[in-house]
């Protein structure tokens, strides 16, 4: 039977039936569908301070290490061993500081581009030039492990939870969330 609350109406319009039916989906009427809407709110909410961590970390680092072979202006003037995709990328940053009004410079691109941007340079066809840069992206990861091929698969998970975290999708009932945290 659902709550006699005339705030449910007006918030499941706002935030959408669908999206409200899933907090609903384990029962206990709205009021419980309305505390794991809340629940979830604070997991997103408690996992933005680690993101913005290695996020702020992984991509200043990483653009710092293939500075050191590629030039300090590397994503401004265009690095030739970036794939199509990645080019395209870094020329819709210089738009969007273009439109802005900012004047297009390398901390800027490294800040304007996106996480996803950052964890596609984990990809195969980066491979040749992680090798010179691994040890200074991550100077205290265990040697066993600090490999592209290691890190790329765990950075794709942690852009997955990161993504549904700030694009506020449902967590709460991941079974692994701790794991993945």
């Amino acid at each position: 039977m659902p709550d006699a609350n005339p705030f449910y109406p007006k918030l499941i319009r706002a935030i959408s039936a669908p999206r409200f039916a899933s907090y609903a989906a384990k029962g206990g009427g709205e009021t419980s569908a309305l505390q794991r809407y809340l629940w979830n709110t604070a997991l997103c909410e408690a996992l933005y301070p680690t993101f913005q961590i290695l996020e702020v970390s992984f991509r200043n680092t990483g653009h710092a290490e293939i500075a050191t072979f590629a030039g300090n202006e590397w994503l401004k003037t265009g690095a030739p061993f970036l794939a199509a995709q990645e080019r395209e990328s870094i020329a819709a940053a210089q738009e969007t500081l273009t439109a802005r009004g900012r004047t297009i410079t390398e901390p800027y691109l490294v800040a304007e581009l996106s996480f996803g941007f950052w964890t596609s340079l984990l990809d195969v066809r980066y491979d040749k030039i992680w090798h010179k840069i691994i040890k200074g992206v991550f100077p205290d990861m265990p040697r066993a492990i600090r490999t592209r091929s290691e890190i790329s698969p765990r950075m794709n998970i942690v852009r997955k939870l990161r993504n549904a975290a700030v694009h506020h999708h449902s967590i709460w009932h991941w079974a692994d969330l701790a794991a993945q945290h």
